[in-house]
């Protein structure tokens, strides 16, 4: 496994030579993506190397629409998260009692726990020390340079078999508060693309390609399910069609891995095709000072901040 990142410019260039060869060769492709398919995908640019560079990040995150870090945080919290959740599926009858727990494998394929109607899972003390990790408070009280806020409410998930999210933009569930809030995506163990991973289109939160659906699409709201109801589509071929060919990102996963979100950057996850659940949770941060979108509301402020 070998990357390698230097700084052409003022651009960040990372060249992931393992995945190319792994993911860009055709022994795994195509992937299932929505409803549809997706014959080529590029390796998410990892910004673990300038971790300790906010500018160059700031940077990164206003041209491509994301930031991805391996390895950010601690993957023993994150397993023991995972452990918690997955004893809770095993309780409840949905999973196979002959498969090792952490496996996460279906007894039915078809059936799965609701996590999103559940928010008392995701304040477990296991799992909220990984989705309210103080790592993350201090990364984003440095990123926004004041005390950052979270929505207390998680975004938690349990994805079964043929199940994914499909095309869009965080602004039209979270735009009525500040600009600068950002979703973080934490994969709840080792996800691989065919399990389900996030997909991202690079560039699509500025670029002039998608200022028409910025500007049509980006301003609706969501309906009454706040779930597909803001979609896009459910097949990236759509957007493709309806605005140029796209170039979508991707990766598999590691238990203690993040990705970052800008709200207006187009993304999507891949279709869960194994018979394993994808465990994963969206997570909401922005500056404490900027106004809140009265739908997020109540927030949580770093409870250390307070002491």
């Amino acid at each position: 496994y070998e990357i390698s990142a230097c700084l052409v410019g003022s651009e960040m260039c990372i060249r992931d030579r393992w995945y190319q060869r792994r993911v860009r060769g055709s022994s795994r492709g195509p992937f299932v993506a929505g409803k549809g398919k997706l014959h080529h995908v590029q390796q998410m640019k990892d910004s673990t190397p300038f971790l300790n560079s906010i500018q160059t990040l700031k940077k990164q995150l206003e041209t491509e629409g994301y930031l991805f870090f391996r390895d950010f945080l601690s993957k023993d919290l994150v397993l023991k998260a995972r452990k918690v959740l997955l004893k809770q599926c095993r309780k409840e009858g949905f999973l196979d009692p002959e498969a090792p727990l952490m496996e996460g494998r279906c007894l039915d394929p078809s059936k799965g726990p609701s996590f999103l109607s559940r928010p008392e899972l995701a304040r477990l003390e296991e799992v909220l020390a990984v989705l309210e990790s103080e790592k993350l408070f201090e990364f984003f009280r440095k990123f926004f340079g004041e005390e950052p806020l979270t929505i207390p409410y998680k975004w938690l998930r349990a994805v079964k078999y043929g199940e994914f999210t499909g095309v869009h933009i965080d602004r039209v569930y979270l735009g009525k508060g500040s600009n600068a809030l950002h979703t973080v995506w934490i994969p709840l163990g080792n996800i691989k693309i065919e399990q389900g991973s996030l997909a991202v289109c690079p560039k699509s939160n500025r670029s002039s390609q998608f200022e028409q659906l910025r500007t049509n699409y980006g301003t609706t709201e969501v309906g009454k399910d706040g779930v597909q109801s803001g979609w896009f589509s459910d097949d990236p071929k759509i957007v493709s069609e309806s605005f140029g060919e796209c170039v979508w990102c991707t990766t598999d996963f590691n238990a203690g891995d993040i990705c970052i979100l800008d709200m207006d950057v187009l993304h999507m996850s891949m279709t869960n095709t194994t018979n394993m659940y994808r465990l994963s949770c969206d997570t909401r941060w922005q500056p404490g000072s900027h106004p809140i979108d009265p739908r997020l509301l109540p927030i949580r402020m770093n409870p250390m901040a307070t002491r």
